[in-house]
């Protein structure tokens, strides 16, 4: 639960916090299909974890070469961070990641450089073959590379305290939120991530 710095608890959080295994695990999936025909496929994932319910609906668009995931989550944790991870095939101790007008470099985590920014993409380029997996988001912005092969995104805080007593930090986020993810495979071509990505953020 303590995850978070006490000077600047909305903005700052301990690298501890990216270092130990979740708390809490996320309940079977209820799973239905939403939708299954010649342009589009979705799927509803339903999960519990806590006192929150995650609900997902998966989607696969005819002409789409990426997945995408819409999130609704009825957040209900208190001091708490929570990050979707991303495991790929790809290795490379580097990733991309999307900074606005154009795009950077960065190591696997450090214990000074843990969570990093990018706009609407990150990627992982296996250093072997030149394929990987890129992850669009369409508003979190916060990312983390705990290894050579996974990427997490920052998606819901919920500070341990209070910068000011009256500022109430200690409830952001609590209710509902949505947000969209999607995943990419690709061949390391650098500009068709982009492409897909502005698609995704932008349809």
């Amino acid at each position: 639960h303590d995850v978070d710095s006490y000077v600047w608890p909305s903005w700052e959080v301990k690298q501890s916090a990216f270092s130990r295994p979740p708390y809490m695990t996320l309940s079977a999936p209820a799973i239905a299909i939403e939708e299954n025909g010649p342009a589009v496929c979705k799927v509803k994932v339903v999960r519990k974890a806590g006192k929150s319910t995650f609900t997902q609906i998966i989607s696969l668009d005819a002409e789409s070469r990426y997945v995408s995931i819409e999130n609704e989550i009825d957040w209900r944790e208190e001091a708490s961070l929570l990050k979707a991870e991303f495991h790929t095939t790809a290795k490379n101790e580097k990733a991309l990641y999307d900074i606005g007008f154009g795009y950077t470099e960065r190591n696997t985590n450090t214990p000074r450089l843990f969570e990093v920014p990018a706009q609407r993409w990150a990627g992982i380029t296996d250093e072997n073959d030149n394929s990987g997996t890129a992850i669009f988001s369409d508003s979190r912005t916060g990312w983390d590379k705990p290894d050579a092969s996974t990427l997490r995104l920052t998606c819901i805080h919920t500070p341990l305290n209070n910068y000011r007593w009256e500022c109430s930090q200690h409830i952001m986020d609590l209710g509902i939120n949505r947000f969209g993810f999607a995943v990419y495979p690709h061949g390391g071509e650098t500009e068709n991530i982009i492409a897909n990505a502005d698609a995704f953020c932008q349809p």
